[in-house]
């Protein structure tokens, strides 16, 4: 993929074989110890998809991916693996992190440019939905 090439992976592990089956899974769940690839065996499969239904469909504006993660400082943390990855192809892909405190106005407008990547905390997804500043429509 162009948008990771300039990333090195230095040891390919068993989680590589994951970021294949990635491709196709719609959840994946993996437990490893710190630095062994888990975020790049999902963001990887994703970012490949994405840029895939972009070229079939470039017009198309939806929220594609809503990736759960259990604290503020975890999605801080995936949102800069996507931007690190994507950044050879930032203007096809974008994602925004929304676990950070806004304010639900300055949220809606965050959303309303239908980002293709969404990274929150199960609670700030859940009030997202419950006020109606996640769009669930395509575009």
């Amino acid at each position: 993929m162009p948008c990771a090439a300039h990333r090195t992976l230095a040891r390919p592990n068993f989680l590589d074989s994951y970021a294949k089956m990635g491709a196709s899974a719609y959840f994946l769940l993996a437990r490893a110890k710190t630095g062994s690839g888990k975020t790049a065996a999902y963001v990887l499969p994703i970012l490949q998809s994405l840029l895939r239904r972009k070229a079939s469909a470039p017009t198309e504006k939806s929220i594609t991916t809503l990736v759960l993660v259990p604290t503020r400082e975890l999605a801080e943390q995936v949102h800069r693996t996507f931007a690190s990855f994507s950044s050879f192809c930032a203007k096809e892909v974008r994602s925004i992190n929304i676990a950070q405190r806004v304010s639900d106005d300055v949220l809606r407008s965050m959303l309303s440019e239908f980002p293709d990547i969404v990274i929150a905390t199960p609670g700030r997804a859940s009030q997202s939905l419950n006020t109606a500043t996640f769009p669930l429509h395509k575009e």
